[in-house]
């Protein structure tokens, strides 16, 4: 306005509050990815750790991603919420697995009913909007579907084959 410009209707207003909500999501999620990758560090305590947390923690965004495209939903804000919320299940249940294997043989046979329970009952939360009204919802939903389902089959099958092959040791210094 000081410099002779104003807003004429609702389209321009639309933009800057699309422009102003694009860049807080964004920071957002690089504010999400910055702290799982701080707690990866304090906790993890190693780097071959730290590279395990990480297969699930990349296969829930593509999860996310993957199961958005698969069901032709578009990428939203909404939607983009998904992608902490796979994050941070990810982390967890692949946490309760590698913490474990540090001290016990049979970790991943210990965890995985846990894991199952922790992971599937965000599955069951956000499982409901798929079938929303409102696409914004439907897409969070199968967005935190894809992610999590995708970032707990590995968990469940993929890192104990990895730790099998690797083996963590106790204390974390491998």
């Amino acid at each position: 306005e000081a410099a002779g410009g104003r807003f004429v209707g609702t389209q321009p207003l639309f933009r800057v509050v699309k422009g102003i909500a694009r860049e807080a999501v964004q920071q957002s999620v690089l504010l999400a990815l910055v702290g799982i990758f701080v707690v990866i560090a304090i906790f993890g305590r190693s780097l071959r750790f730290a590279l395990f947390t990480l297969v699930p923690l990349l296969a829930s965004q593509a999860g996310a991603l993957g199961a958005l495209g698969w069901g032709g939903e578009p990428l939203t804000f909404l939607s983009l919420m998904a992608i902490p919320i796979a994050l941070g299940v990810s982390v967890d249940t692949a946490f309760n697995l590698l913490h474990r294997a540090r001290g016990e043989a049979d970790a991943p046979q210990r965890v995985a009913r846990v894991n199952a329970v922790c992971a599937g009952t965000t599955l069951a939360g956000f499982g409901g909007m798929v079938f929303s009204g409102y696409r914004g919802l439907r897409g969070l939903g199968l967005a935190c579907l894809g992610g999590v389902a995708l970032a707990l089959i590995l968990t469940q099958w993929l890192l104990p084959v990895l730790l099998e092959r690797w083996p963590l040791g106790a204390g974390g210094r491998k």
